[in-house]
């Protein structure tokens, strides 16, 4: 028998894998800081709750894909609402988003106090990729539960890997926007020079994403580029609030 899901964060990423979950017969409880953008889900099949909290009791494990490691914080340990706080929650959770490192150590060592397992799980592949569940997912944590929760993720991911202990999913998340940045930067740099040079640039995308400058920046990202189409794959603050231990 499949696992209920609860799912926290109905963003970008957050809906997208929502649906996947709902289209592989998973039983999905979502919750969402705007509840308007639990629309897409909701006639989907999924089940809308009152709070995280609400979600986590109904639910045997637990997923995030949220802004941030205040979020985070917010959403697992606030004493009113958070989906930790009682003795019923979920025993494991998932966490999705992009957050420090230290962070999910943190949150890795609290959740543990009370017997809940945390795997940090951050993902690459955009909202293209969350649409048609060919993410790539970092995880680190506990290699057992890691082993137990790998159907579930191959749902959402083409690639699922274990990248070590707990931290180790948001370390490798860190080198991987290291080289996505500066990919995309070279990518831009590259289409306006040939702006500027009177090439065509349909036709110069083409030849270069065929030869050793080929990636997934240039498939992906680059066609959107070109048709004026700059709504973004993914949203990232400008800058992380630091995790306080609150209850």
């Amino acid at each position: 028998m499949k696992p209920t899901v609860g799912f926290l964060g109905l963003g970008i990423m957050g809906s997208g894998m929502v649906l996947n979950l709902l289209r592989s017969g998973y039983s999905v409880s979502v919750w969402n800081r705007s509840p308007e953008k639990a629309k897409e889900c909701i006639d989907a099949g999924a089940q809308y709750r009152e709070s995280p909290r609400a979600v986590s009791e109904q639910s045997d494990m637990l997923m995030l894909c949220v802004t941030n490691e205040a979020v985070v914080q917010e959403l697992l340990f606030d004493s009113k609402t958070g989906a930790v706080s009682i003795p019923d929650s979920s025993r494991i959770v998932i966490d999705f988003s992009t957050i420090n490192p230290a962070a999910a150590l943190s949150f890795a060592s609290r959740l543990q106090e009370i017997g809940i397992e945390y795997l940090d799980a951050p993902v690459s592949g955009g909202d293209i990729g969350a649409r048609n569940g060919t993410l790539t997912i970092m995880v680190g944590g506990n290699a057992t539960i890691f082993e137990s929760v790998t159907p579930l993720l191959a749902v959402l991911g083409s690639q699922v890997i274990y990248t070590g202990s707990s931290g180790s999913g948001q370390k490798t998340k860190c080198i991987n926007q290291i080289v996505v940045a500066l990919t995309v930067l070279a990518m831009t740099e590259g289409l306006h020079l040939a702006e500027q040079a009177g090439l065509d640039l349909e036709q110069t995308l083409s030849i270069i994403k065929g030869g050793a400058a080929g990636s997934w920046a240039l498939d992906n990202y680059a066609p959107r580029i070109l048709a004026a189409d700059l709504a973004p794959g993914f949203r990232a603050p400008a800058s992380t609030p630091s995790v306080r231990h609150t209850t």
